[in-house]
């Protein structure tokens, strides 16, 4: 497992949070997510066996979302 932190960008207002959170939880291999809406940061807890953040960067950008990575960890 690996989780990745993530600064979601633009984020227009706090009603977008939830979608963020949705794509992270229905991309294949997610297996948790945790958020501070405050800070626009999310918290990707993912299996690198079913994916790697280069796909999981892609979801997000499907869905209209861009993201600066912060820090990723085993």
């Amino acid at each position: 497992m690996k989780t990745v932190h993530l600064r979601v960008e633009e984020l227009h207002d706090e009603s977008e949070a939830p979608t963020v959170e949705a794509v992270a939880r229905y991309a294949a291999g997610v297996k948790d997510v945790a958020s501070v809406r405050s800070m626009n940061l999310i918290s990707v807890l993912y299996d690198e066996a079913m994916t790697d953040l280069a796909l999981l960067l892609r979801a997000f950008q499907r869905a209209g979302f861009h993201f600066t990575v912060l820090a990723g960890m085993s």
